[in-house]
C-alpha cells in the first residue's frame, strides 16, 4: 500500500493565511487600543471629539477613582448597551451628575436605577447618565433638544451646581426659534469600531494613506487630569503664570498655604482652579459677582427645559446642588483661609444664598419640580479639598431623587 502524500502547497497557503490573519488581528487591536472613532453625542463636547473611550486614572487627595468615558463621550457603558433592556431616565448636568471624584457604581444616577429596580413599576427603568464636567445650563439645554428629547426618556433630571452654573450665563442665552430634534444625530446601534474581524482601524489607516485625512483621533489615557485639563504641565511655574503676580508677591504668598497642601497642589493632586482663585487681585470691585443678567438667563434656561420636557409629558426634576459653603459656612471659610490661602472668602460664595432662595421661590411659582440638596447635606457629605460630593452624599442625593422621580412618573402615567 502506498501512504497518502500531504498537499504541501494547500498546507503552506493555510498556514500563510494564518499568519496574515493573525498578523491583522494584532495590528487591529493594537491600533484600537491608541485609537478611537470620535462620535461624541453631545453638540458641544466640553473637551472637543477626543472623550469617546477615553480612561482616566484620578489620583488626588481626597480620592482615587477611574472614570471611562463611553463611545458617545460620556462617563458608563454605551447607552443602546443600557437602554436594550428598558426605558431611560436621563440624567443631564455637570461634574456633579457625571459623579467627579466616586465610582460609577456609586455615584447618585447608578444608585437611582438600583432603587428604581427594586419596584415592580420602576425596574426596566436605566439611567443615562450625560453629566459633562466643565458645562454649564445652555449645555444641559442643547444636550436636551439635540439628542435628549430623540432618547425618548420616561423622565428627565437635570442638575444645577450653584457654585458656577450661574457664573458667565448671561454670554449664553437660549435663541429663539431653537429646534428640539427628534432623531439621533448618530446610530448608537452602529458600533463604529465593530469587532476586530471587520479591521475597521486598519482600513481606516489605509484609507488615510489614499485620502491623505483620517477620522481616527489618539485614546486618551492618562493619569495626569488636570495636565490634561489644562493643556500644560501642573508645576510651580503653572500657578506663577496663572498668579500675574511678580515671583516675590507669588512667593510670599504661598507661604500662606501649608506644605503638603501645596506639594499637591504642584502634584496635580487638588483643583488648581482653588489656588489660582486664592491669589489676591490688584482690581477690587463692588460689583456683584453674577448680575441681573446671568440669573435671569439661568432662570430662562432651565424654564426653557421645563417647557420642552413638559410639552411632550417627560416628568423633569431639578436637584439644586449647593457649594460648601452654604452647607457649613463658618467651617469652609476656615479651610478656604487656612489651607487655602484666601484672605476672606469670595463675594461669589457669599451671594449664592440670596440667589438660591429667589431660585426655589420662582420654582414653586412655576410649578416646577425640584430637590434642594442644600437642606439635606452636611460637611461630611462633601470632599474636603475637593468639594464636589463624596459616597456618602451621592447616596442621600439618590434617594431624595428616587423618591421625587416615582411620584413625577406616577402622576405622568
Amino acid at each position: 500500500m502506498f501512504r497518502k502524500k500531504h498537499n504541501q502547497p494547500a498546507l503552506s497557503a493555510a498556514l500563510v493565511a494564518l499568519s496574515v490573519a493573525g498578523s491583522l488581528g494584532l495590528g487591529e487591536w493594537v491600533l484600537s487600543d491608541i485609537y478611537h472613532f470620535p462620535r461624541a453625542l453631545a453638540p458641544h463636547p466640553p473637551f472637543g471629539n477626543i472623550l469617546p473611550g477615553a480612561h482616566i486614572h484620578l489620583v488626588q487627595r481626597d480620592f482615587t477613582t477611574d472614570m471611562n468615558f463611553n463611545s458617545e463621550g460620556f462617563r458608563g457603558p454605551d447607552f443602546i448597551d443600557q437602554m436594550e433592556s428598558g426605558e431611560a431616565v436621563l440624567f443631564l448636568g455637570d461634574s456633579f451628575i457625571e459623579g467627579f471624584g466616586v465610582d460609577e457604581a456609586q455615584r447618585a444616577s447608578n444608585r437611582v436605577e438600583n432603587l428604581l429596580q427594586k419596584n415592580p413599576q420602576t425596574k426596566n427603568l436605566r439611567a443615562l447618565n450625560a453629566g459633562q464636567t466643565m458645562t454649564g445650563p445652555f449645555a444641559y439645554f442643547k444636550n436636551l433638544i439635540h439628542f435628549g428629547v430623540a432618547l425618548s426618556p420616561r423622565a428627565v433630571v437635570v442638575g444645577l451646581f450653584m457654585g458656577n452654573d450661574f457664573i458667565g450665563a448671561r454670554h449664553f442665552p437660549v435663541p429663539n426659534g431653537y429646534k428640539v430634534h427628534n432623531r439621533l444625530p448618530i446610530d448608537l446601534n452602529r458600533k463604529v469600531e465593530g469587532p476586530l474581524w471587520r479591521l475597521g482601524f486598519l482600513r481606516e489607516l489605509l484609507a488615510t494613506g489614499l485620502k491623505g485625512k483620517t477620522t481616527l483621533q489618539p485614546r486618551v489615557n492618562t493619569h495626569k487630569y488636570w495636565e490634561f485639563f489644562y493643556g500644560k504641565p501642573i508645576d510651580r511655574t503653572f500657578f506663577l503664570e496663572e498668579s500675574g503676580l511678580p515671583e516675590d508677591q507669588y512667593a510670599k504668598h504661598l507661604k500662606r498655604i501649608p506644605g503638603d497642601v501645596l506639594q499637591d497642589f504642584f502634584l496635580g493632586k487638588i483643583n488648581p482652579s482653588y489656588l489660582i482663585g486664592s491669589f489676591p487681585s490688584e482690581t477690587t470691585t463692588m460689583e456683584p459677582a453674577f448680575s441681573d443678567d446671568d440669573i435671569r438667563i439661568v432662570f430662562d434656561t432651565l424654564y426653557e427645559m421645563y417647557f420642552v420636557c413638559s410639552q411632550r409629558n417627560i416628568p423633569f426634576l431639578l436637584v439644586i446642588y449647593p457649594s460648601p459653603y452654604q452647607v457649613y459656612p463658618e467651617a469652609y471659610t476656615t479651610h478656604l483661609k487656612q489651607n487655602l490661602g484666601y484672605e476672606d472668602v469670595p463675594q461669589s460664595l457669599r451671594e449664592l444664598g440670596g440667589i438660591q432662595n429667589d431660585l426655589t421661590k420662582w420654582l414653586t411659582r412655576e410649578g416646577i419640580a425640584f430637590v434642594d440638596l442644600s437642606l439635606q447635606l452636611d460637611q461630611k457629605d462633601f470632599f474636603p479639598f475637593d468639594g464636589h460630593l463624596n459616597e456618602t452624599g451621592h447616596s442621600k442625593t439618590a434617594r431624595l431623587i428616587h423618591k421625587q422621580l416615582v411620584s413625577l412618573i406616577a402622576r405622568s402615567n
